[in-house]
């Protein structure tokens, strides 16, 4: 037992790390280097400037604090004691000692224990153990929670969940697993699997051996073998995936369409690039496949005590808003009683709550009984909002273009624009104001002339998707944006539009047409461009947002698709064609291409009665030639012109990329049987067989050596 900080580090039942998974092995790339960074007492306080500079997966993963989002709905009360199985370098096990009474993590890696010992040495409640469960497992006590990471799940057993079950869980207590699933979406689209570092290796079977990840049905079997009644159990399907969660839903509130639109999100290998990401994933939605193809699980076990009023409240759906500076970071929680709250991640974001309650009233009376506010209540940690369903008008206007097409769409944006940015009132928007420079740039403000009106408070976000129509209602749902000081109405309406645009199908809509219609100036654009970011800083503060390393941390993606196209491309030109004509000259437009499978082709063709002229092209590339067949209605022909040189036998060497035989002189409706194999061969080889043949130049006819065409193409290069 060793004593860091105030927390207790017991290595007495550690023994030699078992093999590690290729994850893991990423993961710990710059253990030491992280530990240097938490032996440092500033360390949390520092803890985005360490991350950012010279980021990298291993310091992502372990230190963002954007991995504890998938716990944070859970954990809003104090709770008893708490047990964490893979609890690595203590990602999550903050959290989990704020909340418990005591904690005990357990990890098989002395480093990552060590690490997280010295992470949190200033915690009272916590032991660390390193070493195996089935070593650990004596010295474990009753929990109220026990939390189980991927590192875990992934060697999860039926006999340990019954042992946790039934052994180590209060009956009034739950357990937490975190999992990867075997037939996530993102292994389909192409992302390596997370434990063997292989394309599809999930997809394709497991040994059986662990660790290994499991789907859907397979955490069913494992949970019923464990002897945990099903009634006790509930899904989440954090997104895009467990370890830095966005959203979490549940089967009581999956996926909404344009929910699903984050595709970058593989910090730690090369991903291929197969399809669409998006629009995969909204087919999968559609056709209800999303909970078991979610890439991640969240799987809540409830003990055998009552647990029937904590259902009511449990969340069904949250959606982070936290890569922001503290002071604007929250997350909206939907509850199983139809609650909804935004809830604060820290005391100094309640400040942000209080403004956005006080926002509420300023909004009411700008727009008096042409729209609704989303009425809230402020509470001890969040503020509490009405839940209200309906129609945004986004949907809307989508489901009017693709009905009606686009003026008739364009139309309803025009009759949303005077709804919510109404004529009156409007006050004049003043350049020299300190708080619209703080927020959006003081060279911005220069940029607009004099006579530029502003509500009496503006919410920048009025964007189509806020509002909801109702029975009649028309209720703006979220407010978080609105500022009490002049901001010009053209961006208010800029950023209407921008948003619309930016949403899923709308490849047939040109911005700028689209703000010129609207009455915007085109000189304006870079303007709100301008905004928009300084906008952007002034919500993200020093926070640096996990999207924003991805570029700098990412091996980066393999653009399969474009690469197939590309291949395909040039089979296409690689692949033999046939040019029939009559007296007129040979032309694409009157040509067949026959695709070459492994350089050898065999073909019985019936040509057209007007067809005398046959040329025959076996690619764009210089090549050899071996003719095995070249029958015309069952005789061989023995005459024909051609661009290369007959070297033997049926043999023929092609130096140049424009390689054809010629037929003239065909009866009609002849037949053309052709077996031919085509083996390309670069020029430097051609040169180098100078003196076994000598080529005809098809321009001129004259046969002339390899040196006197090498010196040609070298002559035409150097010019």
């Amino acid at each position: 037992m060793e004593l860091i900080g105030s927390v207790q580090l017991n290595t007495d039942v550690f023994r030699e790390e078992p093999v590690r998974t290729d994850a893991e092995r990423l993961q710990d790339a710059d253990l030491e280097e992280i530990l240097r960074i938490v032996q440092d007492e500033s360390w949390p306080e520092s803890r985005d400037k360490a991350i950012a500079e010279n980021p990298s997966w291993s310091k992502l993963y372990h230190l963002s604090d954007i991995r504890k989002n998938v716990l944070r709905p859970f954990l809003r009360k104090k709770t008893g004691k708490v047990l964490e199985l893979g609890s690595g370098c203590g990602a999550l096990t903050g959290i989990l000692a704020e909340h418990a009474e005591t904690a005990d993590c357990l990890d098989a890696s002395a480093k990552r224990s060590l690490v997280n010992a010295f992470r949190h040495r200033k915690f009272t409640n916590l032991t660390v153990y390193a070493g195996e469960y089935a070593l650990a497992e004596p010295l474990l006590g009753k929990y109220s929670l026990i939390v189980v990471e991927e590192s875990f799940s992934c060697r999860m057993t039926a006999q340990i969940l019954d042992s946790l079950y039934s052994k180590h869980l209060d009956p009034d207590g739950e357990i937490w697993i975190l999992a990867e699933n075997r037939l996530g979406f993102q292994y389909l689209a192409g992302v390596p699997e997370q434990l063997s570092g292989q394309f599809f290796s999930g997809l394709e079977g497991q040994t059986g051996n662990l660790p290994e990840t499991r789907s859907k049905k397979e955490w069913d079997d494992i949970l019923a073998k464990g002897k945990i009644p099903s009634e006790r159990i509930g899904y989440y399907y954090p997104y895009p995936e467990c370890r830095f969660t966005m959203a979490l839903y549940s089967d009581s509130r999956l996926p909404e369409p344009g929910e699903l639109d984050i595709i970058d999100n593989n910090y730690d290998r090369k991903r291929l690039r197969i399809f669409d990401d998006r629009k995969v994933q909204q087919t999968f939605l559609e056709n209800g496949l999303f909970p078991q193809f979610s890439n991640s699980f969240f799987i809540r076990v409830f003990g055998s005590g009552s647990f029937s009023d904590k259902t009511q409240k449990t969340p069904v759906y949250v959606k982070f808003s936290n890569e922001r500076s503290g002071r604007f970071s929250f997350y909206t929680v939907i509850a199983a009683d139809q609650r909804v709250e935004k809830v604060a991640v820290n005391r100094e974001g309640m400040e942000h709550l209080r403004h956005i309650r006080q926002m509420q009233k300023e909004l009411e009376r700008l727009y008096g009984d042409t729209l609704e506010i989303n009425r809230s209540c402020l509470k001890e940690d969040c503020l509490e909002l009405e839940y209200v369903q309906g129609e945004t008008f986004q949907t809307k206007a989508e489901r009017c273009f693709r009905n009606k097409g686009k003026e008739a769409a364009l139309q309803e944006i025009q009759n949303y624009l005077e709804l919510v940015i109404p004529a009156e009132p409007r006050i004049p928007f003043f350049r020299e104001n300190p708080q619209f420079a703080a927020v959006f740039g003081a060279s911005a403000a220069a940029a607009f002339p004099s006579g530029t009106e502003s509500l009496p408070v503006s919410d920048i976000d009025l964007i189509m998707a806020n509002l909801i129509c109702d029975s009649g209602r028309k209720i703006l749902l979220d407010y978080e944006w609105t500022f009490d000081f002049p901001i010009p109405v053209e961006f208010l309406k800029y950023r209407v539009l921008h948003y619309f645009l930016s949403g899923p199908g709308k490849s047939e809509w040109e911005t700028e047409d689209l703000i010129a219609h609207f009455g915007l100036k085109e000189t304006l654009l870079p303007v709100f461009q301008e905004m928009e970011r300084n906008f952007q800083k002034y919500v993200s503060g020093a926070h640096v947002a996990v999207r924003e390393l991805y570029t700098k941390i990412t091996p980066g993606v393999l653009p399969v698709r474009t690469l197939v196209d590309q291949r395909l491309e040039k089979q296409a030109r690689n692949g033999l064609r046939l040019y029939y004509a009559g007296s007129e000259e040979f032309s694409e437009q009157n040509s067949e291409l026959f695709p070459v499978q492994g350089g050898e082709l065999s073909l019985r063709k019936y040509l057209e009665q007007d067809v005398s002229r046959l040329r025959i092209d076996p690619g764009e590339e210089s090549c050899l030639c071996f003719l095995r067949k070249l029958e015309v209605n069952g005789e061989p022909v023995k005459r024909m012109s051609c661009s290369g040189k007959k070297v033997s036998g049926g043999v023929w060497v092609f130096s140049h990329p424009d390689p054809w035989f010629c037929l003239e002189g065909l009866t009609p409706g002849s037949v053309l049987e052709l077996e031919m194999k085509i083996a390309p061969v670069s020029e430097e080889i051609l040169c180098a067989m100078e003196g076994v043949f000598r080529p005809e130049n098809p321009e001129t006819g004259r046969r002339e050596s390899l040196r006197e065409k090498a010196g040609k193409i070298w002559k035409h290069r150097k010019n």
